[in-house]
């Protein structure tokens, strides 16, 4: 306790405040000359010098080591060795001239808490989406397909912007703030997203429909006013970095005009996106969300134009290193963990309401697989790592995206498969009593199973006297259809309308379910055709499982021949060639029968996760087996030399200044 109290009347020094820093409102993200680094800066050290008091990054530095002659790498410190032997090393007499020159540093990275920030940001933005809006139709597909082109360039834009320049000072955590705010605001406009719907005018729609009707045009209003501050505060940022690159001279080339055009192109985007927020705003005729679309696509279209047509700029100048690569990555892992979460979701319904069984079983097991391979298949793949190129990073558009629907589409064949187990389940022990029980035990326990009284149901809708034959059938149906509405609420698969329409036949006194005759498999049930729409509903989402699977392996393959020439070789070029085989062949998998019934039958089986999963499971068995003759060639003696049989190594080419190492 002592010690610790003596802690009060220690003064800071190097020891104990080494991490005491007062960030500046703003820094420069360049590297700075050398003429500028202090002499007690304890980074300065001994090192060759060009005319132009930068660094030569095109001089090899050779160093000597036990393996051989290796060049230093140009952001690694010089060797002594090198030093000692270089011509271009500072005599004794100008040593007081150039000892003070900057030494080649280690290239920064973006903090670790900002990376994790905007991944998570993002992830909790997308996943109000997929929790909120169910892919089950073509509208929501096209819907996911708008929000994720929009939201993915808005994380992509951003990251590109954040591995590129210093993030510490205290501009950049006042920009952090405002961009939580935006995300944050962003998830709020999720629910049951909907571009392109005509309710623009709320005023004008029933009563019923008036709350949604007013969230959607809401929505519209609030992702068209946040990206248009998203915008507006990326162009202010590259305008400071615009500040400090005209301090500099003919160093940077054209670095200055490609800010410029970032800039404008950035505040063109802002006002796209601010008029948009007009027309939502002040046009109610129903043609105008088209016009709202188009605004918003060609915000999006102008920025990825400029992001592919405009130069870079080039790394040696910047104080970061370029971490885009690992960001793709990290967030290829994020949506993949997000998926076992939506997994695991739909899990729970199950094992809740005792609807897991054998078909769901498998399924699950196999969706579990697809999720594993696909993590291997990506990860362990023969790419480059750390690839933040302009090709990649826009391949990874359609890899996210197909990734997203296909985690979407194998929840939804386990909520399919779950739904049919657990109304299979009630079925059979509502009609087969165990040993000991009668047919009114089994019924309580079917009941009992969904979370229901059987009794408590059944004396609500009982009236006082003789009970007829059709008294009994109107209580029979009306009990079985408060059963099986329990089941689809539990699995969040009934809408406002399957509510309302399940509330008036439970409700209505002498209606229809006094006279249906629900015999097994609900013939003749008026409940009927409302069950079944939500079922094939959610069967017709379960096509997209081949075709997703396929976009993501074919994209896989093309991510592979995105690499640089010179870093592939022929067993690379052949685990291309065979994900965009497999992944083709997913896709005539999802157009192979136009037999609905043989699809219903290979849905409810769950043989699409099977297939996918064996597809997976084949790929990652060939790039194992690539990488098994890549690594034997690789280890096997190199053939001697033509021109000198004696030397079967190669030599490096020695740089004219620098005298050759024995």
């Amino acid at each position: 306790m002592v010690r610790y109290l003596q802690s009060f009347l220690h003064p800071p020094n190097k020891s104990n405040a080494s991490n005491a820093r007062n960030p500046p409102f703003s820094e420069s993200p360049f590297e700075e000359p050398p003429s500028r680094v202090k002499e007690d800066d304890p980074l300065v050290t001994q090192a060759p010098s060009t005319p132009d008091g930068y660094f030569d990054h095109q001089v090899p530095i050779l160093q000597s080591g036990s393996a051989g002659i290796s060049p230093v790498s140009p952001r690694s410190p010089y060797s002594k060795e090198a030093d000692k032997t270089s011509p271009r090393t500072p005599s004794p007499s100008s040593s007081a001239e150039n000892a003070l020159v900057k030494a080649e540093r280690e290239p920064e990275r973006a903090p670790e808490w900002l990376a994790i920030f905007f991944d998570l940001a993002w992830t909790a933005t997308f996943s109000n989406l997929t929790s909120n809006t169910e892919l089950t139709t073509k509208s929501t597909l096209w819907a996911y397909i708008v929000f994720f082109v929009l939201a993915w360039w808005l994380w992509a834009a951003q990251v590109a912007y954040n591995v590129k320049v210093k993030t510490t000072g205290k501009y950049h955590r006042a920009m952090m703030l405002a961009h939580l705010f935006i995300f944050g605001a962003l998830s709020a406009f999720t629910a049951n997203f909907s571009p392109f719907s005509h309710a623009v005018d709320p005023k004008m729609s029933s009563p019923e429909e008036f709350p949604q009707d007013e969230y959607t045009r809401k929505s519209m209003l609030g992702i068209s006013g946040l990206f248009a501050c998203t915008r507006f505060l990326l162009a202010l940022s590259y305008a400071r970095i615009l500040y400090y690159a005209w301090e500099k001279k003919k160093e940077v080339g054209q670095l200055r005009r490609r800010l410029t055009t970032q800039i404008v192109t950035y505040l063109v985007s802002c006002v796209l996106f601010a008029a948009a927020f007009g027309v939502v705003k002040n046009d109610l005729s129903p043609k105008s969300f088209w016009i709202r679309l188009a605004l918003w696509l060609c915000g999006i279209a102008v920025e990825v134009s400029t992001f592919i047509i405009s130069p870079e700029v080039e790394t040696r100048y910047l104080r970061n290193e370029d971490t885009m690569g690992d960001r793709l990555t990290t967030l290829t892992t994020v949506i993949l963990g997000e998926g076992i979460n939506s997994i695991a979701g739909a899990l729970v319904f199950a094992a809740s309401l005792i609807g897991f069984l054998p078909n769901a079983g498998g399924a699950t097991v196999s969706a579990g697989l697809v999720i594993a391979f696909a993590f291997s298949i990506y990860i362990a793949g023969p790419r480059k790592e750390n690839n933040g190129s302009k090709m990649t990073i826009l391949l990874h558009f359609p890899l996210h995206l197909s990734l997203i629907v296909l985690l979407e589409a194998l929840k939804n064949l386990l909520v399919l498969l779950s739904v049919i187990a657990t109304i299979q389940h009630f079925s059979d022990r509502a009609n087969t009593p165990k040993k000991g029980e009668t047919i009114m035990d089994a019924l309580d326990a079917a009941y009992g199973n969904l979370g229901l009284d059987l009794k408590a149901i059944a004396y609500s809708q009982l009236a006082y006297g003789n009970l007829t034959q059709d008294d009994v059938r109107e209580l029979v149906n009306k009990v079985a259809a408060q059963a099986y509405l329990k089941i689809f609420q539990n699995y969040q698969l009934a809408s406002d309308e399957f509510i309302a329409n399940f509330t008036t036949y439970i409700r209505t006194d002498g209606g229809q379910a006094r006279f249906d005759h629900p015999d097994a498999h609900l013939n003749n049930f008026t409940i009927e055709p409302w069950i079944t729409d939500v079922l094939a509903t959610q069967q017709i989402s379960t096509v997209w499982i081949p075709i997703s699977s396929a976009v993501f392996m074919c994209t896989l393959g093309v991510l592979i021949l995105a690499d640089e020439p010179e870093r592939r070789q022929r067993y690379a070029t052949f685990a291309a060639v065979t994900r965009m085989i497999l992944g083709l062949t997913l896709g005539l998998i999802a157009t192979s029968s136009d037999d609905r019934g043989d699809w219903a039958a290979l849905t409810r089986f769950g043989g699409l996760s099977h297939i996918v999963a064996a597809v997976f499971f084949v790929q990652l068995l060939l790039d194992q087996f690539f990488a098994w003759i890549t690594k034997n060639r690789l280890s096997a003696p190199s053939p001697p030399s033509a021109s000198n049989p004696r030397h079967s190594a190669v030599v490096a080419p020695v740089h004219p200044g620098i005298p050759e190492i024995a």
